[in-house]
């Protein structure tokens, strides 16, 4: 079972894989963007700079995970825009950008790279 503070502790992980050193972008907390099925909680980001939908998902599994973050890709690819999504464990990033310019797909994937850790 997953507790407030096993929850806690991971969004803090993620948090310090998103900072701005690693991911060169300052992210801010918000409400998340997507509810995807089977998510036990979720955070939405804000960049500074960038008009992307920002959302990490922790799940039951890597399994799970990783289910969800094809879903949800799929669906946003349908809806046009550039989408990058991954899983670390049982985390999944995911961020949309509706239109996108070659500076802000870069400095989506530069995020997205640093969610995926020290691989």
């Amino acid at each position: 079972m997953t507790t407030l503070e096993d929850v806690a502790a991971t969004f803090g992980r993620a948090r310090s894989l998103l900072s701005l050193k690693r991911a060169g972008v300052a992210l801010a907390a918000a409400p998340p963007p997507w509810q995807p099925a089977g998510a036990l909680a979720g955070l939405g980001l804000a960049a500074e700079g960038l008009a992307a939908s920002i959302g990490l998902y922790l799940f039951e599994d890597g399994t799970a995970a990783q289910a969800a973050a094809l879903a949800l890709r799929t669906t946003l690819q349908a809806k046009g825009g550039y989408v990058v999504a991954g899983t670390n464990g049982a985390l999944m990033f995911i961020g949309h950008l509706p239109e996108s310019g070659d500076e802000d797909v870069i400095a989506l994937d530069r995020v997205a790279s640093a969610f995926a850790g020290d691989e």
